[in-house]
């Protein structure tokens, strides 16, 4: 029994090393909320109408192209003073459709991003996103649970969803969840 014990010991410690001298990389991930990122076009069946030229924001062409430049900016630094290549991926609130999504990654900052998106019961129009770089990343499977708070079940409410992403990262699985709660929630 004691020889057994010294060989498992033994064998223990062989695998500790080894698995210490394996080398191990570092990854970044990251949540943003864009903060009302909207085109300037109508989206039929959602309430936009304050993010066109002619709503109470008067969000324009200009105004959109500059927003979408600034973001960029901020996805492309996040975590580079640790990881050079920046984030596996990022979750992302409050963006308006696939189009600003679009939009967004070809940004000279964060070209080298994709995204996954699924348009969400939210009568504003504004829904979650996973942005992910594919040298990191691989997407394996994409829903969209919904949320209903218990409360509210019978009246009717909707909201945006839990983005839930699986796939493969390091050769290991991964599931993300990306969610936004809904702001100035009532629960009378």
């Amino acid at each position: 029994m004691r020889k057994l014990l010294v060989l498992c010991s033994f064998w223990l410690c062989v695998a500790t090393l080894g698995a210490q001298n394996a080398e191990r990389k570092l990854y970044s991930v990251a949540f943003y909320n864009l903060e009302n990122l909207f085109d300037t076009i109508h989206d039929a069946g959602k309430n936009d109408y304050e993010f066109l030229p002619n709503g109470s924001y008067q969000w324009t062409a200009k105004k959109y192209e500059s927003k979408l430049q600034n973001l960029s900016k901020v996805l492309g630094s996040l975590s580079r003073d640790l990881v050079p290549e920046g984030p596996a991926f990022i979750g992302v609130a409050e963006a308006e459709n696939s189009r600003v999504l679009e939009d967004l990654v070809k940004q000279p900052a964060i070209s080298n991003y994709e995204f996954v998106h699924y348009e969400g019961p939210d009568r504003r129009g504004i829904d979650c996103a996973l942005l992910y770089n594919p040298r990191f990343f691989t997407v394996r499977d994409v829903k969209l649970v919904p949320y209903v708070p218990e409360q509210k079940k019978d009246s009717g409410f909707v909201t945006r969803g839990f983005l839930t992403v699986s796939g493969t990262m390091a050769g290991e699985h991964v599931t993300i969840i990306v969610c936004h709660w809904p702001s100035r929630f009532s629960t009378s």
